[in-house]
C-alpha cells in the first residue's frame, strides 16, 4: 500500500504530461479494481490536470478538448445478466466543463459545431451539425438550449458572448434535436458570420491529395 501511495502521490504532483494520462487510461481499461488498484484514484489524476488547466487559462487552448475527452472512462454495466463496458464522463469533469463555459462560452459553442465527413469533397457535401456529446454533458440538447437562454447563466459570464444567440438559432433550425437522428443541415440554410466558426468550417473542408 505504501508503494501505491507513492505512485499516486507522484502522479498527482506531476505537471500535465500526456504520458501520465496515457498510463492512467491504460489502468482504467486493462486492470480490474482490487485492494491495490482503486480506479477513482487514477481518474482523479486526469481530473486534476483538467481542473488545473481551467484554473490557469481564461481561453480554450489546444489541450482543453483532449483533456476533457480523456475524462471519459470505462465501467462495467449489467443488464439482464449481460455484462458489458460502457463509457461515461466523470461527473467532476462535467462540473469543471460547465464552469469554464462562463469564461470562454463562444469557443465551446464553436467546438459543438461539426461538419459532415469529407465536408465539401463534393458539391453536395455541405452539411454542418451539432455534437452528439452534448446530451452526455447536459442531459439533453434541450437542457443546453435552456441553459443558454437562461438570464441567470448569461449574467454569470465572465466575458461577453457574440455567438450565443446565433448558436441558439442554429439549434432551432436543426429542429427537435433530442428526437432527430441526423442532427445536420445544409450550411447555406443558416446565416452565421461569426469569424471563429467561419475559420473552423474553412479548415474542415476536405482537401484532396494530389
Amino acid at each position: 500500500m505504501e508503494f501505491k501511495s507513492f505512485i499516486i502521490n507522484k502522479l498527482n504532483n506531476s505537471s500535465y504530461n500526456s504520458s501520465i494520462v496515457y498510463y492512467c487510461k491504460m489502468v482504467d481499461k486493462n486492470i480490474n479494481e482490487n485492494e491495490f488498484y482503486n480506479k477513482d484514484e487514477f481518474y482523479n489524476v486526469i481530473i486534476n490536470f483538467f481542473e488545473n488547466l481551467i484554473k490557469n487559462n481564461e481561453n480554450i487552448n489546444s489541450d482543453f478538448w483532449e483533456l476533457f475527452h480523456n475524462c471519459y472512462f470505462e465501467r462495467w454495466k449489467t443488464i439482464e445478466n449481460r455484462h458489458f463496458k460502457e463509457k461515461f464522463i466523470h461527473p467532476k469533469a462535467i462540473e469543471i466543463f460547465k464552469e469554464f463555459m462562463k469564461k470562454d462560452l463562444d469557443s465551446i459553442l464553436v467546438g459543438f459545431v461539426n461538419t459532415q465527413s469529407f465536408y465539401y469533397d463534393e458539391k453536395n457535401d455541405n452539411k454542418i451539425g451539432i455534437s452528439k456529446e452534448i446530451p452526455k454533458i447536459f442531459g439533453s440538447y434541450n437542457e443546453l438550449k435552456k441553459l443558454l437562454q437562461s438570464k441567470s447563466f448569461y449574467t454569470q459570464l465572465k466575458n461577453p458572448s457574440f455567438f450565443r444567440i446565433d448558436f441558439i438559432d442554429f439549434m432551432n433550425k436543426l429542429g427537435d434535436l433530442d428526437n432527430n437522428k441526423e442532427l445536420m443541415i445544409e450550411d447555406n440554410k443558416i446565416n452565421i458570420d461569426f469569424p471563429p466558426l467561419i475559420e473552423k468550417l474553412e479548415n474542415s473542408k476536405y482537401r484532396k491529395n494530389f
